[in-house]
């Protein structure tokens, strides 16, 4: 039986053992121990660090990594007292939980600064009995890729290949709208520019063993640099969207579509059926009037008023205006 999980864990690998399920994302017993180090914010500084001293295309932020909350505190004094703002990253912190952003000018002293950054340290497991990343804080430019793009890679046996790149969408107030992949959603200046760097990135992953899917998170400054922010050691919020594309536009998607995802749009302040969800999104459901283009829903939680969609389009003009109509089943 082969199976493709959403990331290598430990209760995979036993379920695998006790019933010989078999998949190409498993990385050999001696290197088994890549998935969580790559995955963690300081097993990944530390080989960016290493990459770095060996290619110019790798940039990473100014840090150190802290080996608990108290020195992590000194670290940020640090950082404050130079006049940078910096930002704190536990080390297992997944999807925003374990990342604090500390921007200087918003303390009017060293003293309120230290009070409100040991709050924020004692207000959350995360933050407890873990090392923790303590970087120079990059102002994204919010108007390139969301100032945050993505780049996914393939670890096989034979090498690596890297699958796509993916914006992040955002509206006025930062606020997070979705991912976007396919034509139009980056430059092709910047889409080269990743590639280079997933292709260094990816190569020295699989000389360490590493094998299955990863991606890695990006930060553009406002001076137009490139920044490597961390990898993520399995399928990410894109995989399923880049598997659509592909089983309707062929190999060629790139060139032909733009495809929009978002897993956690809050809908309503109450959760609602799924098929009064369906009835409502009908207009715009996927294929519209026959074409290619359109909504899919992916998912709709039982539990809360969150659901998942992927806007199919043929320009990212087209998809950001089914979006917005999207949007506007909901509104009341």
């Amino acid at each position: 039986m082969t199976m493709s999980p959403y990331a290598i864990t430990r209760d995979f690998l036993e379920m695998s053992e006790q019933f010989s399920v078999q998949t190409k994302e498993r990385p050999p017993n001696k290197s088994l121990w890549t998935v969580a180090y790559l995955d963690s914010k300081s097993g990944f500084r530390a080989e960016m660090l290493k990459l770095a001293s060996e290619h110019k295309e790798i940039k990473i932020p100014q840090g150190f990594v802290a080996q608990d909350a108290t020195e992590a505190l000194l670290m940020a004094e640090w950082f404050y007292e130079n006049g940078q703002s910096s930002i704190l990253k536990a080390n297992f912190g997944e999807s925003g939980w374990g990342i604090a952003i500390l921007k200087v000018e918003s303390y009017s002293s060293l003293s309120v600064f230290r009070k409100q950054v040991r709050k924020i340290l004692q207000s959350d497991v995360i933050w407890q009995d873990t090392s923790i990343v303590v970087e120079q804080f990059i102002e994204p430019d919010a108007s390139v890729a969301g100032g945050s793009p993505s780049t996914e890679v393939f670890v096989g046996e034979e090498g690596i290949s890297l699958l796509y790149h993916c914006g992040q969408l955002l509206n006025d107030f930062g606020g997070f709208l979705g991912v976007e992949i396919g034509k139009g959603a980056l430059s092709e200046t910047l889409a080269r520019k990743l590639t280079r760097i997933g292709n260094i990135i990816g190569k020295w992953y699989w000389e360490l063993g590493y094998r299955g899917f990863f991606d890695i998170d990006f930060v553009v400054s406002k001076d137009g640099g490139i920044y490597v922010a961390e990898t993520n050691t399995r399928r990410t919020g894109g995989t399923h969207t880049y598997d659509l594309a592909r089983h309707l536009f062929g190999n060629k998607w790139e060139n032909e579509a733009y495809l929009l995802s978002h897993d956690s749009f809050r809908y309503h302040k109450k959760r609602m059926d799924a098929e009064k969800i369906l009835q409502q999104v009908s207009p715009l459901l996927y294929p519209m009037n026959g074409e290619k283009k359109g909504i899919i829903v992916t998912l709709i939680s039982e539990w809360r008023p969150v659901m998942g969609y992927i806007v199919v389009a043929s320009n990212p003009d087209e998809g950001r205006e089914l979006q917005k109509r999207f949007f506007g089943l909901f509104k009341k």
